[in-house]
């Protein structure tokens, strides 16, 4: 048989595989992502100021620790952290302001910590996720 007359029928399999591998899913598995330690991290509060851009979130299964793992580009958006000193901070999604807290708030049920340009937030200790976010400026 010739190509030309395949071609056409594997089309949609072609695109479907193309597909998944683009991050169309909403998670990615990344076996490379670890939980925090975060005695590696200060939690100097003046250390926030200024933006952070989201770069991942990752949940850990408590049997086995598979990471599942969202960026920006599994989700498709993008997250921004803002604390411009005055004692608040801004939660934007895809540029637009989500919500505005009290830095104290905000952080008060979270453990987390800046090391470098990275900030780490953990709720593990609830059962919840770990973010990372990195200095944007």
């Amino acid at each position: 048989m010739h190509f030309s007359k395949l071609l056409p029928a594997a089309i949609p399999i072609l695109s479907l595989l193309w597909l998944a591998g683009c991050g169309v899913n909403d998670a990615d598995t990344d076996t490379t992502v670890v939980p925090f330690d975060l005695s590696d991290f200060e939690s100097d509060i003046t250390l926030l100021t200024g933006s952070w851009n989201w770069e991942y979130t990752a949940s850990f299964d408590n049997d086995t620790q598979e990471p599942f793992v969202q960026t920006p580009a599994s989700t498709g958006t993008s997250r921004m952290l803002l604390f411009p000193g005055d004692g608040q901070m801004e939660f934007y999604i895809d540029g637009d302001l989500d919500q505005t807290q009290n830095i104290n708030e905000y952080l008060s049920n979270r453990r987390w910590g800046v090391r470098g340009d990275s900030l780490a937030i953990s709720e593990a200790h609830l059962g919840g996720p770990e973010t990372l976010y990195l200095r944007a400026d």
